[in-house]
């Protein structure tokens, strides 16, 4: 019985949830963003973390990951289930995304939070 309230423990405590914009410095973040953006061109999906913005050691960042739509930036990750910050190469609309896989949600004109559930 013990196990199960373990397992149940952690199964809970571990599923990943969206990020607050008061989480963050949202000009730093911007910023880290920008440089990203400019570099990636450079690499195929994901950037190697000795190119990253300093700013993402300070978030504690587990990956840099991109699509053609945007950057990710991965902050937790259970199982298969990941969560963090994107900001899309186009800026020019909104790209939020409720209740979908993912789940993208806006936090400024140009950087979300969002949740993958797999």
């Amino acid at each position: 019985m013990k196990i199960i309230i373990i397992l149940m423990t952690l199964i809970i405590s571990g599923c990943t949830e969206h990020y607050e914009s008061s989480e963050f410095d949202l000009k730093l973040i911007q910023k880290a963003f920008n440089e990203l953006k400019l570099i990636s061109k450079d690499y195929e999906q994901s950037i190697p973390k000795s190119k990253w913005p300093s700013y993402l050691q300070v978030i504690d960042a587990k990956s840099v990951h991109f699509n053609e739509r945007g950057i990710f930036i991965e902050l937790e990750h259970f199982f298969v289930e990941e969560s963090g910050l994107y900001s899309p190469f186009d800026t020019g609309s909104d790209a939020s995304q409720i209740g979908k896989d993912p789940e993208i949600i806006r936090l400024t004109k140009s950087v979300y939070s969002y949740n993958i559930k797999g």
